[in-house]
């Protein structure tokens, strides 16, 4: 029938739709989304005209034909994703593969459970025939994407929800080919039914991944908001240490006047007591680290007294000079204050005499801003170990894509006592490089 024609075409259709986007995930930005959807409906037009050609099943060549045409269309549509020739060649003959050995998995289900239906070729057996492979192929595709290493990762939740409806789909194919083993033609109740399954399977598929992609929009707001509130606190704390630098200043100055006229009023008794408070005072008060660099010198000297007030060995190595920083303030914020962030919260889950962060900040013979970051890891419980979730991570992938944007490269690593991370961004602009690398 015209009607089931049509619905197979535009399952056809959908399922290499679903197919690509699982399996290679990224568009490519350049092509509008008109032109985008617009290529799947001409290939499967192509399909279709081919077989209005060659609609005999028995000639060889119009299956040698249709299967090309197939594995053409498939690999001409993977260009519009951005991935390797290799992968577009190699998943367009998986999914050819997983076509046709749809059509037997369900023909041998049929033999197994309703033999006698195959003995006449009736348009009822054509239908439940078409339509029962696609649901196997839709469970196929579900299935080898959710293994595939280009494919996206979720839930496992997600992925029981999505193969539900297929499964049952199968069953409820299988059971109405069972109860109708003469049946010859197809009634209203078919025609109503069958489409219906599809309808459903498809549906519940875009509803999903709807869901899905709406939970995704949520964590990643909650995650941005976390992480403006991050950013203004470490503004707070730059905005804190340079309000006491010109207090110190200010205060210098006012002690320099006050020593002065303890000496020319020759008070040495009260000048020692004077001199005493004052230096109490100006330790309180200065910094811990003099880099000359804003950003590190407040966010360590506050990360280091957070340690202390967390029984935290926080030990550091400095060796840089200020001018020869590559990134902004700003930047050098988002790195430092997240991996410090992640290094105190990882430790206070630890027992006391197991907590321990090391930091190296310096320039390396090579010309490149390193930090060195490592915290202990010593008997932290593994269902609070770092994970690869959506909800995990957020200000660890924050630091990452900082560091790319400055053409560096940040490498992490995790062993049963320590996590270490190790970014490393070039020097480029030449004011910066060190003699040595300039005379090269």
């Amino acid at each position: 029938m015209i009607i089931f024609d049509i619905l197979s075409y535009i399952t056809d259709m959908l399922l290499v739709f679903v197919y690509l986007n699982r399996a290679f995930h990224t568009r490519r930005t350049n092509i509008p989304a008109p032109l985008f959807y617009a290529a799947f409906v001409l290939a499967e037009s192509v399909l279709m005209a081919n077989q209005l050609l060659f609609h005999n099943p028995d000639k060889q060549f119009s299956i040698f034909v249709t299967i090309s045409l197939s594995i053409l269309s498939t690999f001409a549509l993977c260009f519009l994703y951005e991935t390797t020739l290799r992968r577009k060649v190699i998943y367009s003959i998986i999914f050819q593969f997983f076509a046709a050995f749809s059509e037997a998995t369900f023909m041998l289900i049929i033999k197994l459970t309703s033999p006698d239906i195959l003995k006449h070729e009736t348009p009822y057996l054509v239908a439940i025939l078409g339509f029962g492979s696609k649901i196997i192929l839709f469970l196929f595709i579900l299935i080898f994407t959710m293994f595939s290493k280009g494919g996206e990762k979720s839930d496992f939740e997600y992925h029981i929800f999505s193969l539900v409806t297929p499964v049952i789909s199968l069953l409820l194919f299988n059971t109405m080919s069972a109860q109708k083993n003469f049946k010859i033609e197809i009634t209203s109740y078919d025609i109503i039914i069958l489409p219906c399954i599809l309808i459903l399977n498809i549906t519940n598929y875009f509803i999903l991944e709807r869901i899905k992609y709406t939970h995704k929009l949520v964590l990643k707001n909650t995650q941005l908001e976390q992480q403006i509130n991050f950013q203004k606190n470490k503004y707070s704390q730059l905005s804190t240490t340079y309000r006491n630098t010109r207090r110190v200043v200010h205060d210098t100055k006012k002690h320099h006047f006050t020593i002065l006229k303890y000496i020319e009023e020759k008070r040495y008794d009260e000048l020692n007591t004077y001199v005493k408070a004052s230096y109490e005072d100006l330790e309180n008060t200065y910094s811990l680290f003099n880099t000359g660099n804003l950003v590190i010198d407040s966010l360590l000297s506050n990360y280091s007294n957070m340690a202390k007030e967390n029984s935290i060995v926080f030990s550091t190595s400095l060796n840089l000079e200020a001018v020869r920083i590559p990134i902004e303030d700003y930047d050098l914020c988002i790195i430092l204050g997240n991996l410090l962030d992640n290094c105190i919260n990882a430790c206070k889950k630890l027992a006391v005499s197991d907590r321990w962060i090391k930091l190296s900040i310096y320039i390396d013979a090579y010309d490149k801003f390193r930090i060195d970051c490592c915290n202990s890891t010593k008997n932290l419980p593994k269902k609070i170990k770092p994970d690869t979730s959506l909800e995990h991570g957020f200000g660890t992938t924050n630091v990452d894509q900082t560091v790319k944007k400055n053409r560096g490269m940040m490498i992490s690593d995790m062993t049963d006592d320590k996590y270490t991370t190790i970014i490393s961004i070039p020097i480029l602009d030449l004011k910066q490089k060190s003699n040595s690398q300039k005379k090269c």
